[in-house]
């Protein structure tokens, strides 16, 4: 009889935690959920004209081409750089930055620093076309009286990015 009654109980014991175990399982559920992904066009910037200093004799001091269309205090001839953006049509508030504003410039073995200065415009906005700007990005550029002559030159960055 103790026997049978260990095995009822056992039995009993069992059975409970059967339930309890499929009273758990019963409780999960699943949930979809959407994915989505968005592809645009990329991004083209174009050199519409470089930065270019003009033409400066030693020992001129401080040159200035604004990053501007006009207005520049730096050597005959100077002219801010002009960018015209493309990328997705009706785009808003494209993000243009210089990366880094210090360049040098060489000739040679002679070198001269430049601070870049701007963009003219920190965002920018793409028309039904995907066409945006323009954008004007000046510097500045001492010219001590031993810089020695020559066509110095080097290369900047701009960087545009969706928003």
């Amino acid at each position: 009889m103790i026997r049978k009654r260990t095995n009822t109980r056992l039995v009993a014991l069992t059975l409970a935690l059967v339930g309890v175990l499929w009273a758990g399982a019963a409780q999960a559920t699943d949930q979809a959920f959407s994915v989505q992904l968005q592809v645009r066009r990329s991004i083209t910037v174009t050199v519409d004209r470089i930065l270019d200093f003009g033409l400066v004799t030693q020992g001129a001091g401080l040159q200035t081409v604004l990053a501007a269309d006009t207005g520049h205090t730096a050597g005959l001839n100077a002219t801010s750089a002009k960018f015209s953006i493309d990328g997705e049509p009706n785009t808003t508030g494209l993000v243009v930055s210089l990366p880094s504003t210090a360049l040098t410039l060489s000739s040679g073995a002679n070198t001269i620093a430049v601070t870049l200065t701007g963009p003219s415009s920190g965002t920018v906005n793409l028309d039904g076309t995907g066409l945006g700007g323009p954008i004007y990005v000046g510097g500045t550029v001492t010219v001590n009286a031993g810089q020695a002559t020559g066509t110095y030159t080097g290369t900047g960055t701009i960087r545009v990015i969706y928003p």
